[in-house]
């Protein structure tokens, strides 16, 4: 054991004692890493499922994903597919087409 692991073991028994002698309180927070399911993939024929599914244009489903019409393009020719938050969003509006009508200006 080098010196500065020696220093943090008797660092962690000294604040150990202080807590057992009450002058030490514990921290209540215990953090938990949340694990989230992967976006599903979602090829040509999905994506425009999807936009008809919701009544929209290529263009307008470019404006509620916030990406651009060439983007929504690539993705139905099969020159590209979407990825992260695009395709978090798709599911969301494959879940749920009206989804869509809260992200509209009223």
């Amino acid at each position: 054991m080098d010196e500065k692991d020696f220093n943090r073991l008797k660092e962690s028994l000294n604040q150990a004692k202080e807590y057992v002698d009450g002058k030490r309180k514990l921290r209540k927070t215990t953090r938990r890493k949340k694990i989230f399911i992967a976006p599903p993939q979602f090829d040509a024929v999905m994506i425009k499922a999807i936009r008809k599914k919701a009544e929209l244009s290529q263009n307008d489903l470019a404006d509620a994903l916030g990406v651009g019409k060439k983007t929504v393009q690539a993705w139905e020719a099969k020159r590209n597919t979407p990825g992260g938050a695009a395709a978090r969003l798709l599911s969301m509006i494959n879940d749920n087409p009206r989804v869509v009508d809260s992200f509209l200006r009223h």
